[in-house]
């Protein structure tokens, strides 16, 4: 396999967030460096809070979902 990196989720004992981590860069010491909100993106948005995560080089690194 060309590509090592695993999609990885985690969720709150309360059951009212999660997270995706779609690189393993935070692992390695790469930190978050820009959110943006997926109502940023579309105005109107009505669905739960939606953040995803980027390092300074633009790399998504992960997925926030609050309910």
């Amino acid at each position: 396999m060309k590509n090592a990196r695993k999609i990885t989720a985690e969720v709150s004992k309360s059951g009212l967030a999660a997270y995706v981590a779609v690189s393993q860069d935070q692992e390695r010491g790469r930190k978050v460096s820009k959110n943006i909100r997926l109502c940023e993106l579309m105005p109107g948005y009505q669905g739960p809070d939606v953040i995803m995560d980027f390092d300074e080089t633009g790399q998504l690194l992960g997925i926030e979902v609050l309910l």
